[in-house]
């Protein structure tokens, strides 16, 4: 199977038709001012039938006809103060190809603006030197989270991100037999995708046939996205806004940095990284990730370290609990439970920990004989399951611990970790066979495993398998030596759906997880900060449709010991510091609330209920109907440093 990029982003081929010149936006003038912080983008020289050698660069055939560089080019805005990342997505018409990118700062002009734009910011063509070339897959000039990545023969991926001055890279395109008439390219971003305190790019230029010899006159204002950026027309391009990151679209990895742990994200529709989507101190050296019963990511370490993770806000919340004897080496959720499972090694039989993540606290253990230097545990069908690295496998009991049956097959190998189909009738292996990467297909029907169900030479040394988005089974690579491989699966028969090495992050993958359950966009955030130091915030969890089905809201980081409860409205309207509150109310008009489930925050600082959504409390109660959209937050009491109210930011949901 494969999969498209985006089947909204990939352009039909042309009807055949004369061939045209392509568009070069020629005649950089001294005199072009610096541009807002945009994402410039130059047609710059095509090479026609006579054609261009790129065989001494490694990226060429010999005679390469239709060749056109382009140059992408992203400016600070002036004083350098405004904007400092830039991110794309730019797919090209099907039947071209990405040839190579330039990213040597020699072949790509002057490192810093100069106030203007000259001719020696752009070649206008093939770089001079080979070493200018990165491979052809991916690879940018920084080593830190900045990439450039191929994701396909006619699309690429970037994220750039500069302090001052400017960063730019040039990619070259083979179009194939012609130059073909109206061939246009798209470019979209992504908003709010950012590296490290920078902010996102605000607009997007590029040459047009209003000005066609000075590039970048084609300014779209603060555009997120250009559907068709003309190549051999002078059409010029649909502006449009950002793309926006649902949770439903990405899965997770969590990242041992050295230092820090990092979750990174994955847009799969287009294929597209997210680095650093949190980072944080604790859990130290983490062993895995998982979803939870509430939305959240759960990151577990080695040893009393432990993190949750809202997906949407982006929050983060670190504890350290009981060090308990041995290490811990994985985690997973239960379905229909407020529990998570730890399993731990113990230098003999492992030990599953039972945890309440609303008390934080262990619930009770038990041994699992058999199973020695467990690397997963997996809850299906009501059990649990822990794996061994050499193939000690336990069914477990998760109530009693008591073991339901166990086997223990011999592969070949080491496994690395373990996911559960989406119907939940399988399990799904991942097994580093030091060669080939092979995922082994255990039926909990019959208790017999499919070895080799699906083998591949990538990602390498595989670290963890999820199931994702899409329904695709991912597994990644830890990235211990070179990039960090990753590979989609159909699960219907283990057939390559894509294959990307763009995760080449600084560290050590440790674990992959799935949330598909989170609810709702975070609306006027960040909250005021109340006496605990942190700004309150709130988080839902459940299902969007009408009707009455299960809906949950939580609000976290409130002052300890202290009362609160939850609002709605279908009217969102921010009003500052109402009635002497030293925070901000962001419900308006008809405002619902929770009044008959006012709660303490308690030691933990937390308020949870659950939402009838057949009848909110406005006056008279109404029922969520498909189409509405509600605003909810959280109200409560605060001594900061006298008796005063706070409230967390708020949650937009749209119901269907």
């Amino acid at each position: 199977m494969r999969l498209p990029l985006a089947v909204s982003l990939l352009l039909a081929a042309p009807a055949l038709a004369p061939a045209q010149t392509p568009l070069e936006d020629i005649g950089f003038a001294p005199t072009t001012a610096l541009p807002d912080a945009d994402l410039v983008v130059v047609r710059e020289r095509a090479y026609g039938a006579d054609g261009v050698d790129l065989t001494p660069f490694g990226i060429g055939t010999g005679n390469d006809r239709y060749v056109q560089s382009i140059y992408f080019r992203f400016f600070v805005g002036p004083g350098n103060t405004t904007v400092d990342n830039v991110n794309g997505v730019v797919v090209f018409p099907d039947g071209t190809e990405i040839l190579g990118f330039v990213t040597g700062e020699n072949a790509l002009g002057g490192s810093t603006d100069d106030g203007q734009a000259t001719a020696t910011d752009a070649i206008f063509g093939v770089a001079a030197d080979p070493d200018d070339y990165s491979e052809a897959a991916r690879g940018f000039e920084s080593a830190a989270e900045e990439f450039i990545c191929k994701v396909q023969d006619n699309a690429f991926v970037f994220l750039l991100a500069v302090t001052s001055g400017v960063d730019d890279f040039r990619v070259i395109v083979d179009y194939g037999d012609s130059f073909e008439p109206t061939l246009a390219f798209s470019l979209d971003t992504f908003g709010g995708v950012t590296i490290g305190t920078g902010t996102p790019h605000l607009g997007i230029r590029v040459g047009d046939d209003s000005n066609p010899i000075v590039f970048g006159s084609g300014d779209y204002g603060e555009a997120g996205r250009l559907s068709t950026i003309p190549i051999t027309t002078t059409t010029p391009p649909s502006p449009g806004n950002a793309l926006t990151l649902f949770p439903r679209d990405l899965f997770y990895i969590v990242r041992d940095t050295g230092g820090n742990t990092a979750i990174d994200g994955f847009q799969v529709p287009r294929r597209f990284p997210v680095p650093n989507r949190a980072n944080f101190a604790i859990p130290g050296t983490p062993v895995g990730l998982t979803d939870g019963p509430d939305g959240f990511l759960y990151a577990l370490g080695a040893g009393s370290g432990f993190s949750a993770t809202d997906p949407v806000s982006r929050n983060t919340l670190e504890y350290t609990l009981a060090n308990l004897p041995g290490s811990n080496t994985a985690l997973c959720d239960t379905e229909g439970s407020r529990e998570l499972f730890f399993v731990r090694d113990t230098s003999g039989d492992s030990m599953v920990d039972r945890f309440d993540v609303d008390t934080l606290s262990f619930t009770g253990q038990f041994a699992v004989p058999g199973v020695t230097t467990p690397v997963a545990i997996e809850e299906a069908g009501g059990l649990l399951y822990v794996l061994g690295q050499g193939g000690g496998f336990a069914e477990l009991d998760p109530a009693s611990g008591a073991v339901v049956s166990s086997v223990i097959p011999m592969p070949t190998g080491a496994y690395r970790g373990m996911t559960r189909s989406a119907s939940g009738g399988e399990l799904y292996l991942v097994r580093d066979n030091a060669g080939p990467t092979a995922i082994d297909e255990y039926d909990l029907a019959t208790d017999t495993t499919a070895f080799g169900w699906s083998t591949f030479s990538n990602p390498g040394t595989p670290v963890d398998v999820t199931l994702g988005p899409l329904g695709l089974v991912f597994v990644a690579g830890v990235g211990s030596s070179g990039p960090a491989g990753l590979i989609a699966l159909d699960p219907a028969d283990g057939s390559e759906a894509f294959y990307t090495d763009c995760l080449d992050f600084p560290g050590l993958n440790r674990g992959l997880a799935y949330v598909d359950s989170t609810l709702g966009m975070s609306e006027c955030s960040p909250a005021t900060a109340n006496s605990s130091g942190a700004s309150a915030w709130i988080s839902a969890q459940g299902s969007n449709l009408a009707g009455g089905n299960p809906l949950e809201l939580m609000a976290w980081d409130l002052p300890a010991n202290q009362f609160g409860y939850f609002l709605a409205s279908e009217t969102f309207l921010v009003i500052p510091m109402p009635g002497g509150s030293q925070g901000n109310l962001c419900v308006a008009g008809t405002v619902g609330r929770f009044v008959s489930q006012v709660q303490s925050s308690g030691a933990l600082g937390r308020l949870r209920i659950d939402v009838d959504t057949n009848a909110l409390p406005v006056f008279p109660p109404v029922a969520v109907a498909p189409g509405d959209t509600w605003y909810f937050q959280a109200w409560f009491r605060d001594t900061n440093p006298t008796p005063t109210s706070n409230f967390t930011d708020a949650i937009s949901i749209r119901f269907f």
